[in-house]
């Protein structure tokens, strides 16, 4: 994992001493030893990393363009096939560069990797902001006094952050359900690069230039094979290397699992491509049976011959840590159950792991949607559509007129949402997904949109312990490839994430294949609620963030929402993102703001 500060056209230099003390108020921890410095007249870079990856770039570099960042290309040969077949300099250091002098800042739209960084051309006095396709690695940035300055992360700009929250960062927050993909950040003046993106900077005219260079709009045209095995191989293949690139190769790699499908696989994948120990660390509980997955998770650890780390996690549940909990300078709804996946982390770096692989983003790529069956009745295909909706109602416990209803007569009639997609985000995204036909991409579009709640494992909690976290779902080969196969290979029947099960026959046992229901932590969370409820209530009560304008409520309505929700009544479906807003804010001016 890395960190970094840069600025360009700066009247001072930023000092790695500063760097490095922000690094350790932010995180309560001194930063890891590993740091660099780049400098030249018009550019000063900082960079601290604890892991360096098979597939990492150093900062590329000649006299008069620089690229400094966060970089991992997974395609180089392909890169430079294409681009520099004309090419003698074979120096790795130096792609990046090359590719901008033969193609600019083009290159982009077939680059593949984990990426956020600068490149600055002295000659034209444009610096370009570019993250990767899926916003893996954040990027924000601000200008003062035609200096532009940049960081991994908002922590390295604290002392520019004003008394003023920026209200509109708030409402897109809340109508997005807390995934939000936006240039904005809670602070007027600092900016996030989105994800896919490139911002050019002008330092002549002092104007900024914004290409969305990557979407997944682009990939419409459907795959079509022969044979359904066709698909699942190269499914297989795809996700192998995307686990691939994401490996230390040591004895540091581990697996944060449980007994689902997607951390399953991902361990069972790791096992095949390295002899080296990967290393499952588990939440368990003692107390709270309903929640603990040992029994399947031993299934696959005998498979394998390996043990795991079991953190007990039954004190783990909702608003644990509150108020001493970490503070971060944006929101997260993910920061309401934040001590689960830290009591994980935490463990797992005291064995001596250094990255973890998640299963995150497995659930959005996979899941898949009942709304497929709009996609066969545009193909006249009415008797696969009866079959799906009879094994979906069976599978869900409802009437096949409930589902007839909800997913194929509602988006077809009022058009104006889709089953499972909030109202507030459907408007939001409606000019978006009227440009998708096929209603199965629709859906996966929006659940795409909704994974960069990632950083919060990621950027806050792995760097306090030194951990760092790959989601391999999360790979723009896969997602674009699932994207453009037929709906069934995600939802069929009664299987959801149909390709992935069919991929792991022979690597997973049986039993977890066929496993169709999934573990829910419903008692570990309201045992959270009771037990923090009385040093909860009189923060949340307060309704600090009525002056944000958000809701048409009083504060005495507020309240009466909350008290419903200690008590286990139906509430509005948007608590919990309020919620980690009133925290945040109540953190916001006890801690960030001063």
């Amino acid at each position: 994992m890395k960190w970094y500060v840069g600025g360009i056209n700066l009247n001072n230099r930023i000092s790695k001493q500063d760097t490095d003390t922000l690094f350790e108020g932010y995180y309560g921890v001194r930063p890891p030893q590993n740091t660099e410095e780049f400098f030249s007249e018009r550019c000063t870079f900082i960079e601290i990393y604890n892991s360096v990856y098979p597939y990492a770039f150093p900062n590329n570099y000649d006299e008069n363009v620089f690229v400094l960042g966060d970089i991992e290309i997974y395609n180089q040969d392909y890169m430079k096939k294409k681009y520099l077949d004309n090419l003698t300099n074979d120096a790795p250091s130096n792609i990046l560069v090359d590719l901008y002098r033969t193609a600019g800042i083009g290159f982009l739209k077939d680059l593949s990797g984990e990426f956020s960084f600068v490149l600055y051309d002295c000659d034209k006095n444009i610096a370009y902001l570019v993250t990767d396709q899926v916003g893996s690695k954040p990027l924000f940035w601000q200008v003062r006094d035609n200096q532009l300055y940049f960081a991994s992360d908002i922590f390295f700009f604290s002392h520019y952050i004003g008394n003023q929250l920026n209200h509109r960062y708030f409402k897109e927050f809340y109508y997005h359900n807390g995934h939000l993909n936006s240039d904005q950040t809670p602070y007027a003046g600092i900016f996030r690069i989105e994800s896919g993106t490139c911002l050019s900077y002008d330092f002549g005219s002092k104007k900024t230039e914004k290409t969305k260079y990557w979407d997944l709009i682009s990939f419409q045209e459907q795959i079509l094979y022969q044979s359904e095995e066709s698909y699942i191989n190269e499914f297989l293949e795809l996700l192998k290397q995307s686990v691939a690139r994401r490996l230390l190769y040591n004895d540091k790699d581990a697996i944060m699992m449980s007994g689902g499908m997607d951390s399953t696989s991902l361990f069972a994948i790791s096992k095949g491509l390295t002899n080296t120990k990967i290393t499952p660390v588990c939440g368990v509980f003692d107390k709270l049976k309903e929640c603990d997955e040992r029994y399947y998770i031993q299934q696959i650890l005998d498979m394998y011959g390996q043990e795991a780390i079991n953190v007990l996690v039954d004190d783990c549940g909702m608003f644990c840590g509150y108020p001493e909990n970490y503070i971060t300078y944006e929101p997260y709804i993910s920061s309401l159950v934040y001590r689960f996946s830290e009591e994980i982390i935490k463990c797992a770096s005291k064995n001596g792991q250094e990255n973890i692989l998640t299963g995150y983003g497995g659930d959005h790529l996979l899941t898949g949607t009942l709304l497929n069956i709009i996609d066969k009745c545009k193909e006249g295909k009415f008797n696969e559509v009866y079959k799906d909706i009879r094994a979906y109602s069976y599978m869900t416990n409802r009437s096949f007129l409930e589902s007839f209803k909800e997913y194929l007569v509602g988006p077809l009639l009022t058009r104006k949402s889709l089953p499972g997609i909030e109202n507030n985000l459907f408007l939001i995204m409606k000019d978006k997904i009227s440009r998708i036909n096929s209603y199965n991409q629709k859906e996966l579009y929006f659940q795409m949109n909704g994974t960069t709640a990632r950083h919060y494992l990621t950027r806050e909690i792995g760097p306090r312990y030194g951990i760092s976290i790959k989601n391999p779902f999360l790979d723009k080969d896969l997602i674009e490839y699932v994207f453009r196969i037929p709906g069934d290979l995600r939802l069929n029947k009664k299987y959801p994430k149909y390709v992935l099960r069919q991929a792991m026959i022979g690597l997973l046992p049986e039993e977890v294949i066929d496993r169709v229901t999934k573990t829910v932590h419903v008692s570990l969370s309201y045992k959270g609620i009771v037990e923090k409820w009385p040093i909860i209530f009189p923060i949340v009560k307060e309704y600090r963030m009525e002056s944000l304008n958000l809701l048409n409520i009083t504060k005495n309505q507020w309240e009466k929402e909350l008290i419903k929700f200690r008590s286990g009544q139906p509430v509005r479906d948007d608590i919990y993102i309020l919620l980690a807003i009133e925290l945040w804010i109540f953190d916001y001016y006890r801690k960030l703001k001063y």
